[in-house]
């Protein structure tokens, strides 16, 4: 399982990194990709055994109930910002964009 996560990330790395390079001023880019960094490795640090003892403790189903809490803010931060990206119309048959 393990290697299947390490997988995901180093999938995820270039893809990430390629969206806040598209998006963002250069003058703060190196900042945000370094502060993210920090992020995910405090993240790590902290919730991985947190989340580990309380699956121990209280079984798995627990500790995977528990990652999905500590997750929810990210999903809602997702969800709030695809409703901030421009609505983009599919073309109509005559070749205008619908609004």
């Amino acid at each position: 399982m393990i290697w299947w996560i390490g997988m995901q990330r180093r999938i995820a790395a270039p893809l990430y990194t390629t969206l806040v390079n598209h998006q963002l001023d250069p003058q703060v880019r190196a900042t945000v990709l370094s502060m993210s960094s920090q992020v995910d490795a405090i993240g790590q640090i902290t919730g991985g055994p947190l989340v580990g003892a309380i699956a121990q403790a209280a079984g798995i189903q627990n500790g995977l109930l528990f990652s999905a809490v500590l997750l929810t803010p990210a999903l809602l931060l997702l969800v709030w910002q695809i409703s901030r990206l421009p609505r983009r119309g599919l073309p109509s048959a005559t070749g205008n964009p619908s609004n």
